[in-house]
């Protein structure tokens, strides 16, 4: 604590010798702390903020899991599709083949 506050051991033994209670601008002018951070609307914004980027990651993700759902729904719905052209086509082909003569 003397190399933080500046004073000497023998003073800060006799300060802290008993209960010593210090308001936060007595204790930064001790050199007990660094700073007072006297104005918490830093602390709200910086708070907003972060809430603000979880928010949005959090809807990033969501869009991108939306996506993800779209283009697996695409691909099942292209795999029937691609189910029902070839059940079409050999639908046709079979219907082809009932056209040919000596074939009932």
């Amino acid at each position: 604590m003397s190399d933080h506050s500046g004073k000497p051991v023998e003073q800060i033994e006799k300060d802290t010798d008993r209960d010593n209670f210090l308001t936060s601008q007595e204790a930064l002018e001790y050199g007990l702390i660094d700073k007072v951070l006297e104005d918490q609307s830093v602390t709200r914004q910086a708070m907003a903020q972060t809430r603000l980027r979880l928010l949005e990651a959090q809807r990033e993700k969501l869009k991108m899991q939306s996506l993800v759902n779209h283009d697996l729904h695409l691909q099942k719905t292209a795999e029937k599709l691609k189910d029902q052209r070839l059940m079409d086509d050999l639908a046709l082909r079979q219907f082809h083949v009932r056209q040919l003569p000596g074939h009932a």
